[in-house]
């Protein structure tokens, strides 16, 4: 928080059709993975990474346009929840399997390693530190 009640925004921006580099942001900024991509036509890729966190709160879209993305996951390091705007796909656990279309909201599972599928999928994504979680329990 700055001294008048506001808090500093840091945005960042991405718009790339190089699969890898927006690899290394998906683990970078929401869980650590090791993922494949296909993609029928690498010039209808259309990989973006838009976000904006202010006190640990994060905000964000991330699409995977074009793109078939298949993954293990590491479980995530903080609550991060994803509102499905198109495509559709699958988180897996060892007990438990939840499919997602356009409309549905999903979270990355917190406690285990997941599995994930998912095809031109586009998402508005949030990420609550734990910190923030737990003042408002309190």
């Amino acid at each position: 928080m700055t001294g008048n009640g506001t808090a500093a925004v840091e945005r960042a921006d991405l718009l790339t059709r190089d699969v890898d580099l927006l690899a290394g942001l998906i683990r970078q900024q929401y869980v650590g993975h090791a993922v494949t991509f296909r993609c029928a036509d690498p010039a209808t890729v259309d990989g973006q990474l838009r976000t904006a966190a202010a006190d640990g709160l994060t905000a964000g879209w991330l699409s995977l346009g074009g793109i078939e993305y298949t993954a293990r996951l590491q479980p995530a390091p903080a609550p991060t929840t994803a509102l499905v705007l198109r495509g559709a796909g699958l988180i897996a656990t060892r007990g438990q399997e939840q499919r997602f279309t356009a409309g549905d909201a999903v979270m990355v599972p917190l406690d285990q390693p997941s599995s994930a599928t998912m095809a031109d999928a586009g998402y508005v994504t949030l990420q609550v530190p734990w910190t923030a979680l737990c003042a408002l329990a309190e």
